[in-house]
Parts: structure tokens; C-alpha cells; sequence
């Protein structure tokens, strides 16, 4: 699951956030290198919460969670564990 999980994830980002213009590595900052802004991160959150059936609660929306495809992926899969 986990290497579907990261692959769609980065597929999401690299379709909706940067409009397939360009692709994204693992360990890609999304803050720091402007791929993802506010409403992105939203959208981010609502495809997270449909495509994998997790509940994300507003308090775990930051950049310890959401900066890297990698960082959401591990959070994806602690979600999915609890």
C-alpha cells in the first residue's frame, strides 16, 4: 500500500497543484518551493480523507505532516493504523 499511497499522492500534487507542468521528488519541499498554497492544501486534505477513507483534524494540517510527499505518506499510513 504504501508505494500506491506515495504514487497517488504525488500523482494529486503533480495533476491539481502544479497542472502536470512539471513533476516532484519525494522529499520535495511544497512550502518552501511554492508547489502547494492554502486552497491546494485543502484540496490535498479532501483527496486524502476520500481516496484513503482517513479523518484528518484541522491540528495536524502543518508542514510537520504536509511538506513532503514523503511526510504525508507516513502520515497517511499512521492515520490508517489508528
Amino acid at each position: 500500500m504504501t508505494n500506491e499511497m506515495k504514487d497517488k499522492i504525488r500523482k494529486f500534487i503533480v495533476e491539481v497543484c502544479l497542472k502536470n507542468k512539471r513533476t516532484i521528488e519525494d522529499d520535495d519541499s511544497l512550502f518552501d518551493k511554492g508547489i502547494v498554497d492554502s486552497v491546494e492544501l485543502l484540496e490535498l486534505v479532501a483527496f486524502l480523507e476520500k481516496e484513503f477513507g482517513i479523518s484528518i483534524v484541522v491540528a495536524d494540517i502543518s508542514v510537520a505532516h504536509f511538506d513532503t510527499v514523503n511526510l504525508i505518506e507516513q502520515y497517511g499510513r499512521k492515520k490508517l493504523r489508528s
